[in-house]
């Protein structure tokens, strides 16, 4: 489970290639929590089917539909990433 999150989460490091550092490690750290978060709702629901619905939810979300990778505040960042999860955990259960 950790190893799928971590491999997600270091998949993002390529888009060094065109973004800010401060803007990749975020997406970094985003994509390394919600990795964890959808490994787990795949062992809970015992299927892919509801993380790959989740997860095409979240590419639809306006910053990352529209490539936006300005880096913003942690903060915010991490207020932003509590609801996600805790959206994602009430949807599985729903599922």
């Amino acid at each position: 489970m950790t190893t799928g999150g971590l491999f997600l989460g270091l998949l993002h490091l390529s888009n060094l290639t065109f973004q800010s550092v401060d803007a990749t490690m975020q997406q970094v750290f985003y994509a390394l929590i919600l990795g964890l978060a959808l490994s787990f709702i795949r062992i809970l629901t015992n299927g892919l089917w509801v993380g790959i619905l989740l997860h095409s939810l979240i590419d639809f979300q306006p910053t990352i539909a529209t490539g936006g990778s300005a880096a913003t505040n942690w903060g915010s960042l991490l207020l932003d990433l509590l609801a996600a999860v805790c959206d994602q955990f009430a949807l599985a259960v729903v599922f």
